[in-house]
């Protein structure tokens, strides 16, 4: 299988990976050297990273640790920052991790911080900012397929889309059927929304999607090193879809987004 990924994609860029401590058990990617190992271990060229401390703990302290491991590894990672969208000058922290620290991304984990976009309203100067800086907004519905674990109803994306028709939205870890119907609604009535596939588990599920939005808005997401990266690369390369469109999928999508 890897000969024809490399017939397929000139390099494997995933858009949604992690580094740092996972607080339910030992992460294989704790540090920028451990997440470089295990991106090559199982052939990523790229990734698009949030540390888990941005999630878990303080989301000042993990995008300063990521922004120190994209200048050790910025041929392999691509920093995303996460702010609390509610909480003060966090616009101002986002325009530091872009302008500043080179990350290239925000992401927003409405589940793990404490907000939800149906009944809040202080996330809008993030989005705003965010606008302003051009980056690609991706917002977790899930970190992995663990039923165990907080998700959030992809329906208060939808909300964004409608208020930021000029965003580059991306739903992030959207799995079961439920959270893949709500994301077919959003995509459906606003085109400034993408998906990655990190957690997609519905057969046919990525035909699905390319069929009714085209692969121009799909990404290959893996979720690493919290599942297996390469089952994220096998939806793609064994789907009933044209070599363009997986090579989309796999890299071209990304490299545009987050503009390398």
């Amino acid at each position: 299988m890897v000969s024809r990924i490399g017939e397929i994609a000139e390099m494997i860029f995933d858009a949604s990976a992690y580094v740092g401590p996972w607080p339910l058990w030992k992460s294989h990617a704790e540090t920028g050297t451990e997440l470089i190992s295990f991106m090559d271990k199982w052939k990523i060229d790229v990734a698009a990273v949030v540390h888990t401390g941005s999630i878990f703990h303080n989301t000042q302290t993990g995008n300063e640790q990521i922004a120190k491991m994209v200048k050790a590894h910025g041929d392999k990672i691509v920093g995303v920052s996460s702010v609390n969208p509610t909480s003060v000058d966090a616009a101002k922290a986002l325009r530091k991790c872009i302008k500043d620290d080179g990350l290239k991304g925000l992401k927003l984990f409405p589940s793990y911080h404490g907000f939800d976009f149906e009944k809040t309203t202080g996330w809008r100067p993030v989005l705003e900012e965010a606008v302003r800086l051009e980056i690609p907004i991706l917002i977790s519905v899930r970190l992995m397929m663990d039923w165990t674990l907080p998700v959030y109803s992809p329906r208060g994306i939808g909300i964004v889309a409608k208020e930021f028709p000029d965003a580059d939205l991306i739903i992030s870890g959207a799995g079961p059927y439920s959270e893949l119907a709500e994301s077919f609604i959003i995509m459906r009535d606003h085109d400034n929304v993408r998906f990655e596939i990190s957690d997609l588990s519905q057969f046919l599920g990525l035909e699905g999607l390319v069929n009714d939005f085209g692969s121009d808005r799909v990404l290959l997401g893996t979720g690493l090193p919290f599942q297996y990266p390469i089952c994220g690369v096998s939806k793609v390369t064994h789907a009933e879809i044209s070599d363009a469109d997986k090579k989309k999928i796999l890299w071209e999508n990304s490299t545009k987004l987050f503009k390398l």
